[in-house]
């Protein structure tokens, strides 16, 4: 099972750094709660997933970010079609500037086209520097 979530995280890496952001599109249910430390975010709609992650990309391009990388940490146990996964993400940055590491906890659930991430909840942050990619809320977690 947690061959099966790098393999959905390393999508999700690989379409970051490559700005083929539509393809997040395939790896998400709407809607699709995000809990931060600021708040709770609900998206609802795979533009706005696309439109708020293409907006922390370029920011994050701006600021040395070359890429990111994933790694699932460890794999709950399911339960009926649903499964947790703690995923470490990873921003390299050009240079000697330190990677900033940001701690996940996805909530997923399986379907006849596969697992998708239906909940996610930021857990902390880890760098030797100011934070590089602050939050951009764009979803209004109001809305009805």
């Amino acid at each position: 099972m947690k061959t099966t979530v790098q393999h959905l995280v390393d999508q999700i890496s690989t379409a970051v750094t490559k700005g083929q952001l539509e393809d997040l599109a395939n790896v998400v249910t709407i809607p699709l709660p995000v809990h931060q430390a600021s708040g709770v975010t609900v998206y609802k709609s795979h533009s706005e997933v696309i439109n708020t992650m293409r907006t922390k990309a370029a920011r994050a391009k701006l600021q040395g970010a070359c890429c990111l990388t994933s790694k699932v940490s460890a794999v709950g146990i399911p339960r009926g079609d649903t499964l947790r996964a703690w995923v470490e993400w990873t921003v390299k940055l050009d240079g000697d500037t330190p990677a900033e590491t940001h701690s996940t906890l996805i909530y997923l659930r399986r379907d006849r086209n596969g697992s998708r991430i239906e909940m996610i909840h930021c857990l902390n942050h880890h760098t030797g520097q100011k934070h590089l990619v602050p939050s951009v809320k764009t979803a209004d977690p109001t809305a009805a």
